[in-house]
């Protein structure tokens, strides 16, 4: 081979060298910004999901004490009607009671 062929291959392959060294450095770089995105879009994601859950929390929360406030008013309800019903049969169990003692 001539000596001008020799060089231009050494130089070729020096060029392809380099270009492999420059495309494993840029991939590394795409790779770290991808990861760092990532992460990123993730921690997003995991705080947007936190505060959907404290949300959810909160209106179950409220709809609890709703639930209670209506399961209260309906036990005092009762308890009214139990009351008056006694009160409405206190008359009959005097009169009753009276009737056995005599």
């Amino acid at each position: 081979m001539n000596q001008n062929t020799v060089q231009t291959i050494r130089d070729a392959e020096l060029a392809a060298e380099e270009t492999a060294k420059k495309a494993a450095l840029e991939r590394e770089s795409i790779l770290a910004k991808a990861k760092n995105d990532c992460a990123q879009a993730a921690s997003k994601m995991i705080g947007d999901a936190k505060s959907r859950a404290a949300l959810e929390v909160e209106q179950a929360r409220l709809l609890g004490e709703g639930f209670q406030k209506e399961a209260l008013k309906a036990a005092e309800s009762k308890i009214d009607d139990l009351r008056a019903q006694a009160q409405s049969r206190r008359k009959e169990a005097l009169n009753l009671i009276l009737s056995e003692l005599v």
